[in-house]
Formats: structure tokens, C-alpha cells, sequence
């Protein structure tokens, strides 16, 4: 939901809550790349209840989403900058290599390109 909130942001002069400097670190996953592990899971002859982390691994600060989203979209977002919200961690992200592993499956869409996707969408919807 963040990135959608930062691209309306740019092309509709939306605040974008903005937690903490920026330094935080996330791993965002492309919807694609998750319904492909799921239908790998769905296909596969792996024991239920294997639990397994889908993950994108394309890790980045917010700061660094901020400024791709505002290459991508050719404006700048319009921060409200906000106290870190309580529980927040640090970083965010996951192994993937039981997934790897066990199903074949790979995240294949990388941050860049996601976004750009993404920003189309936003933009023709």
C-alpha cells in the first residue's frame, strides 16, 4: 500500500505519511511473484504446513523508494514526515531459499521494474 500511496503523492499532491528519517529498510515483493510461489506451493510435493518465506528481496530504505518512485514518476512526493511509529523494526525481509529449494520458485520481478508497472497502473487507473 506504501507505494501506491507514494505514487498518488506525485501525481495527485497527496501527503505521503513518512515514518522516521527514512534510514528503515523493507523488502517489497511484486503481486506476480507471489501468485507464481503460489502456484509453485500448489504444484508442489512439499509436506503441509511447510511454512516457507516469499519474499522479493529487493530491500531498500524508504528514503531510496522515495527517491526511485520520484525518478519513475518525474515529481517529487509530498512527505509528512512523522515520529517513528512505535514497533516499528528496522528492517524487513526474508529467506528464500526453502521456497528456492523445495518449489523452484524465485522472485523474478526486480524493485525497479515493479515500480514502474505499478506507476502505470496508478496512472491509467
Amino acid at each position: 500500500m506504501a507505494m501506491h500511496r507514494l505514487f498518488k503523492s506525485v501525481l495527485q499532491g497527496t501527503p505521503f505519511n513518512l515514518y522516521g528519517d527514512g534510514s528503515k529498510v523493507r523488502d517489497f515483493t511484486y503481486v506476480s511473484d507471489v501468485v507464481a510461489a503460489n502456484l509453485c506451493a500448489a504444484m508442489a510435493d512439499v509436506t503441509p504446513g511447510v511454512v516457507m518465506n516469499i519474499a522479493g528481496g529487493s530491500g531498500c530504505s524508504m528514503a531510496e523508494l522515495i527517491e526511485i518512485v520520484a525518478d519513475l514518476a518525474g515529481g517529487r512526493p509530498v512527505i509528512d514526515q512523522a515520529p517513528d511509529a512505535d514497533g516499528d523494526v528496522e528492517r524487513t525481509g526474508g529467506d528464500t531459499s526453502l521456497a528456492q529449494t523445495l518449489l523452484g520458485w524465485q522472485p523474478r520481478i526486480d524493485l525497479r521494474t515493479g515500480l514502474s508497472r505499478q506507476l502505470d497502473w496508478v496512472a491509467n487507473a
